[in-house]
């Protein structure tokens, strides 16, 4: 795993299927924040290519400023020019207050998308989830309500 300035990148090194034949590679760029980072999601997905019965491998990248939204990243520099660099797949996570706080859909995740989609990538949404239940309270709704609205915010 190298770091450079907030950007995580893991390659996966393997392209050879176990029958000896290449195993196509697709790059994926995640683009949130630390409920990325944190649980080191670009690293599981780089796993699971490994595996054996896998018909792809990965290469990715990650952006996860702790606490970003997607306005913090729709106006960040660095995050067009990740999003020029070919990806295959870019996941998008918004930071996860954002569901309840921000109400419906986001000017800055169509913005987003239209620059992900014009150079070729498609564009997947990580979707956050509800707090834990001591931090239900400081957010002022159950996680159940939380759950809706998460569900709601993502569509």
């Amino acid at each position: 795993m190298i770091a450079l300035a907030g950007l995580t990148a893991c390659s996966a090194s393997n392209s050879v299927g176990p029958d000896g034949g290449l195993v196509p590679t697709v790059r994926v760029l995640f683009i949130g924040n630390s409920y990325t980072s944190v649980n080191d999601l670009p690293s599981v997905v780089v796993k699971l290519g490994e595996a054996t019965q896998s018909p792809v491998r990965f290469e990715v990248a990650q952006h996860t400023p702790g606490g970003q939204t997607w306005a913090g990243q729709d106006a960040d520099a660095e995050v067009d020019q990740l999003i020029q660099q070919g990806w295959d797949v870019v996941v998008l996570q918004d930071q996860s207050d954002q569901p309840w706080l921000a109400g419906g859909g986001s000017a800055s995740l169509i913005s987003l998308d239209a620059k992900i989609k014009a150079t070729g990538a498609s564009t997947v949404l990580y979707m956050t989830w509800a707090k834990r239940a001591d931090l239900a309270a400081r957010v002022g709704i159950s996680r159940f309500e939380q759950d809706l609205d998460a569900n709601r915010y993502y569509q």
